[in-house]
């Protein structure tokens, strides 16, 4: 085929199959949807901090302002949880691009399962006697259910043969497949 003038040239068809194609939207998905989770949890926590007040052990506090203490505590949380999922963003990257690291798919594997793990405890956590509106854990509730549905979803797709032969193909950096450092 020659190129006509004018005509942006053609970009060949992606090597990845459909599968893990899949695979790696729904994992960005999960990343995505942790990521706002992680953001109502923060908001959640910050507009009724009682529960953390009562899971904490202050002991003598003297001069030290607790209220501050658990807001900066609850911030650091909330950055360090969105700090993972940055990560695992990466991860999800990495897969995509088929990079030869075989640990990337073992973290995206751990993290839908414990996003799954998670979504079944959604469902027997209740709030009581809290000054958050019920609309606000709803919307957290669902958001961490569709990213373990995601999750899910994500790792039965990554695990189909056309997935896993192309994971195992050798392109990850020159090196033979099974090389250790990998």
């Amino acid at each position: 085929m020659t190129q006509q003038p004018g005509r942006p040239q053609e970009k060949p068809a992606p090597t990845i199959p459909e599968s893990a194609r899949l695979a790696v939207q729904l994992w960005w998905a999960m990343v995505v949807l942790e990521i706002i989770h992680q953001v109502f949890n923060v908001a959640i926590s910050l507009i009724d901090p009682s529960e953390v007040k009562a899971n904490a052990d202050f002991g003598d506090t003297g001069a030290v302002p607790v209220d501050a203490v658990i807001t900066v505590a609850i911030i650091m949380a909330g950055v360090l949880g969105i700090g993972i999922m940055v990560f695992l963003g990466f991860a999800v990257y990495g897969y995509a691009r088929n990079s030869g690291w075989r640990w990337l798919r073992t973290l995206l594997v751990f993290f839908s399962v414990y996003f799954a793990i998670r979504a079944v405890v959604v469902f027997t956590a209740t709030p009581a006697g809290t000054a958050v509106p019920t609309a606000l854990y709803l919307i957290d509730g669902s958001l961490q259910i569709l990213a373990a549905i995601a999750g899910v979803l994500g790792l039965i797709l990554s695990r189909r043969p056309d997935a896993v032969e192309w994971q195992e193909k050798d392109t990850g950096g020159g090196k033979a497949a099974g090389t250790p450092g990998k």
